[in-house]
């Protein structure tokens, strides 16, 4: 039995707007490796912090460790809380108790 020329006509329009979908967007697999790099770039940042932040920590503890009077200390020991707090509060690094 032949199909009815507007049951035709809604073929042809289901198949053109189907071709024209498929080309207009790739898929959800296209983006996947662009998702993986971009979360690759953005654990690089979060590694260079950490390192900063336990360089930091070393260089205060040496310089405190070289320090030879105890006003020298005290002032060493309040830059480190500084910069600590700073970098805490810039979530650059957690705090003692989390």
């Amino acid at each position: 039995m032949a199909k009815s020329p507007r049951a035709r006509a809604a073929v042809r329009s289901r198949r053109t707007s189907e071709a024209k979908a498929g080309a207009r967007s790739p898929g959800l697999s296209a983006a996947v490796p662009m998702l993986k790099f971009a979360q690759e770039m953005r654990r690089w940042p979060d590694n260079v912090l950490g390192i900063a932040g336990s360089a930091t920590e070393l260089s205060l503890n040496l310089a405190q460790a070289r320090a030879k009077e105890p006003r020298q200390r005290q002032a060493i020991e309040e830059a480190g809380s500084l910069l600590r707090q700073a970098r805490e509060t810039a979530g650059m690094t957690k705090t003692a108790g989390q």
